[in-house]
């Protein structure tokens, strides 16, 4: 395929036009038909119904834009195919979701139906010193833990769309300098298609992601991440996606571990997450997502620094960052969810 910077850049402005008019329009068709989130000043505190769907514009703009790059340049056929039919029920179970509130566990079968796909077609971890059998294992757990992530920090304005696009980025640097075609078209069209519903879903967002767009980015995201080579320098380089992902993953360890320790069930929602308990603190949605932005910043440069750095830099940088996150989340975890509001909230 043609990865030069010319036709990445034309590929990403046609994403970015199809998702800038589609989001407004997108936006408008939810308002009409009454396709919003209806705020409950519980764990949902927008001041009034926000409409869903904003999913569906990033979704539309990548698959026409894929589209006419698929039809433009060869490619591995069977594997686009997995993927477009994977990515498709993981839609699917995001619109009905979105439509009709569904059972977590109806959600896992999409997700897990789509994972298997892909993994039937190859699209699985290779590592060499893994048997294929555990290559597969850990591929099908890591899609899960990834879509889920996502899904599950898409609980403040702009966090999971701004998170995404981040992640995206770390991908893309990584998997340019080694021509892999999938990573960089992919990356390139989904950060493109992003941006304009950022801009919307920026606090106070205006249209939501919804599920749809939630499970989308997730799923993406996992199958970019199994895609890069990390080991070209450093073996222990293995577990720089989950640096990349850090953030996601940390507030799924997060949620998980407090609502364990309070006896909640894993699946119920709570006000546990990492973004709600910055907010407790008195910081203004604004300051909390950019606060949480510039922290998956640093955690992407250190990922990238730590696939092309010897093992002695690398290792620092795990144990720097693994250590810092045990005090972190320690320290959140002792915020007063149930204490009055301070000020600052939600400008």
């Amino acid at each position: 395929m043609n990865n030069s910077p010319d036709i990445l850049l034309l590929f990403a402005l046609v994403s970015f036009l199809i998702s800038f008019f589609s989001v407004p329009v997108i936006r408008f068709l939810a308002n009409k038909f009454k396709i919003v989130d209806v705020p409950d000043k519980d764990l949902k505190q927008h001041q009034k119904p926000i409409p869903y769907f904003g999913g569906l514009a990033i979704f539309i703009a990548v698959l026409i834009t894929l589209f006419f790059y698929f039809r433009k340049y060869s490619a591995n056929e069977m594997e686009w195919e997995a993927l477009f039919f994977s990515t498709l029920i993981i839609i699917i179970t995001g619109v009905i979701d979105d439509l009709k509130r569904i059972k977590w566990y109806v959600k896992l079968f999409g997700q897990v139906v789509s994972a298997i796909i892909l993994i039937s077609f190859g699209m699985h971890l290779k590592i060499m010193f893994y048997p294929t059998w555990l290559n597969i294992l850990i591929t099908f757990f890591w899609i899960l833990a990834v879509t889920n992530s996502i899904n599950i920090i898409d609980i403040m304005d702009g966090l999971a769309s701004s998170i995404s696009i981040i992640a995206f980025i770390a991908f893309l640097v990584i998997g340019f300098p080694q021509d892999n075609s999938m990573v960089i078209i992919i990356s390139v069209v989904f950060v493109s298609a992003i941006l304009p519903f950022f801009f919307w879903n920026f606090p106070p967002a205006k249209i939501f992601l919804g599920d749809t767009g939630a499970l989308l980015l997730g799923f993406m995201l996992s199958v970019v991440s199994i895609q890069v080579s990390y080991t070209t320098v450093n073996t222990i380089a293995l577990l720089a996606p989950a640096i990349i992902l850090g953030i996601p993953l940390f507030d799924v360890f997060l949620v998980s571990t407090i609502r364990f320790a309070k006896r909640i069930p894993i699946v119920k929602g709570s006000p546990d997450h990492l973004a709600l308990r910055l907010r407790k603190l008195g910081l203004p949605d604004s300051k909390v997502l950019l606060l949480i932005d510039w922290f998956a910043i640093f955690l992407a440069i250190s990922a990238v620094a730590i696939t092309y750095s010897s093992t002695e830099i690398a290792v620092a940088l795990y144990f720097f960052i693994f250590f810092s996150a045990l005090v972190f989340g320690f320290e959140l975890s002792k915020i007063d969810m149930k204490a009055p509001k301070k000020d600052g909230l939600n400008e």
